[in-house]
């Protein structure tokens, strides 16, 4: 099962990180549709064998924090960027 961190993105909100290891390229997983990043593990298992792979959870859903506000497509793409230079 995947290494789980949070990664804090705005004030008070974190989001959940899934990192299921490997090394080379990176993949990054993105859950929509109200998932979250466990959607991919099976994939992301066998992905793991050539590649970095890990996977986050989105504000609102899951272990990620669930603020009253932030959902917009500016902010969401902002979170993603936001875990990529924390990562």
């Amino acid at each position: 099962s995947p290494m789980s961190r949070f990664v804090e993105v705005d004030q008070n909100v974190r989001l959940e990180v899934l990192d299921w290891g490997g090394s080379g390229r990176a993949i990054v997983f993105l859950a929509g549709l109200g998932d979250t990043a466990h959607i991919y593990d099976k994939l992301a298992t066998r992905l793991s064998k050539k590649y970095r792979v890990l996977g986050i959870t989105r504000r609102g859903f899951g272990a990620s924090s669930k603020p009253q506000q932030g959902y917009s497509a500016d902010r969401l793409g902002d979170d993603v960027l936001r875990v990529l230079d924390a990562l």
